[in-house]
Protein backbone atom coordinates (compact mmCIF):
# COMPACT_ATOMS: atom_id res chain seq x y z
CA UNK A 1 0.00 0.00 0.00
CA UNK A 2 1.28 3.49 -0.91
CA UNK A 3 1.95 5.73 2.07
CA UNK A 4 0.31 9.15 1.79
CA UNK A 5 2.69 12.08 1.81
CA UNK A 6 1.81 14.90 4.16
CA UNK A 7 0.96 18.18 2.45
CA UNK A 8 3.90 20.56 1.95
CA UNK A 9 4.53 23.21 4.60
CA UNK A 10 5.32 25.87 2.01
CA UNK A 11 4.53 26.57 -1.63
CA UNK A 12 7.81 28.28 -2.56
CA UNK A 13 10.31 25.45 -2.18
CA UNK A 14 10.60 24.55 -5.87
CA UNK A 15 10.95 28.21 -6.85
CA UNK A 16 13.64 28.79 -4.21
CA UNK A 17 15.56 25.82 -5.58
CA UNK A 18 15.16 26.99 -9.19
CA UNK A 19 16.32 30.53 -8.33
CA UNK A 20 19.31 29.14 -6.39
CA UNK A 21 20.34 26.88 -9.26
CA UNK A 22 19.96 29.72 -11.79
CA UNK A 23 22.51 31.67 -9.76
CA UNK A 24 24.78 28.58 -9.57
CA UNK A 25 24.70 28.61 -5.75
CA UNK A 26 24.85 25.69 -3.37
CA UNK A 27 22.53 25.42 -0.41
CA UNK A 28 25.53 26.11 1.84
CA UNK A 29 26.29 29.31 -0.07
CA UNK A 30 22.70 30.49 0.28
CA UNK A 31 22.89 29.72 4.01
CA UNK A 32 26.01 31.90 4.29
CA UNK A 33 24.36 34.69 2.34
CA UNK A 34 21.19 34.75 4.44
CA UNK A 35 23.37 34.75 7.55
CA UNK A 36 24.92 38.01 6.31
CA UNK A 37 21.35 39.43 6.33
CA UNK A 38 20.79 38.42 9.94
CA UNK A 39 19.06 35.06 9.49
CA UNK A 40 21.14 32.25 10.98
CA UNK A 41 19.93 29.38 8.79
CA UNK A 42 22.18 26.37 8.26
CA UNK A 43 22.24 24.51 4.94
CA UNK A 44 19.74 21.98 6.29
CA UNK A 45 17.11 24.73 6.69
CA UNK A 46 17.55 25.76 3.06
CA UNK A 47 17.22 22.09 2.04
CA UNK A 48 14.03 21.66 4.09
CA UNK A 49 12.50 24.80 2.58
CA UNK A 50 13.30 23.52 -0.92
CA UNK A 51 11.71 20.14 -0.08
CA UNK A 52 8.60 21.84 1.31
CA UNK A 53 9.02 20.32 4.77
CA UNK A 54 9.62 23.60 6.61
CA UNK A 55 7.43 26.68 6.93
CA UNK A 56 8.84 30.03 5.84
CA UNK A 57 8.22 33.22 7.81
CA UNK A 58 7.70 36.60 6.17
CA UNK A 59 11.15 37.74 7.27
CA UNK A 60 12.72 34.61 5.81
CA UNK A 61 10.81 35.11 2.54
CA UNK A 62 12.12 38.67 2.21
CA UNK A 63 15.67 37.52 3.01
CA UNK A 64 15.51 34.74 0.43
CA UNK A 65 14.26 37.23 -2.15
CA UNK A 66 17.16 39.57 -1.46
CA UNK A 67 19.78 36.83 -1.58
CA UNK A 68 18.37 35.13 -4.67
CA UNK A 69 17.57 38.47 -6.36
CA UNK A 70 13.95 37.58 -7.06
CA UNK A 71 10.65 39.11 -5.99
CA UNK A 72 8.18 37.61 -3.56
CA UNK A 73 5.71 37.58 -6.46
CA UNK A 74 8.09 35.29 -8.34
CA UNK A 75 8.36 32.86 -5.44
CA UNK A 76 4.61 32.69 -4.79
CA UNK A 77 3.36 32.96 -8.38
CA UNK A 78 2.12 29.35 -8.47
CA UNK A 79 0.76 29.35 -4.92
CA UNK A 80 -2.98 29.37 -5.80
CA UNK A 81 -2.62 26.39 -8.13
CA UNK A 82 -0.46 24.49 -5.63
CA UNK A 83 -2.84 25.23 -2.77
CA UNK A 84 -5.85 24.01 -4.76
CA UNK A 85 -4.01 20.76 -5.48
CA UNK A 86 -3.03 20.35 -1.82
CA UNK A 87 -6.61 20.83 -0.62
CA UNK A 88 -8.02 18.60 -3.36
CA UNK A 89 -5.64 15.80 -2.38
CA UNK A 90 -6.35 16.18 1.33
CA UNK A 91 -10.09 15.80 0.86
CA UNK A 92 -10.87 19.28 2.26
Amino acid sequence: MKKDRPPPLNVIGAEVRAARLRKHLSQAEVAEMVHAHGWNAPRTVIAKIEMGIRCVSDYELVTLCRVLEVTADYLIRDAPTKMRAIFANSGK
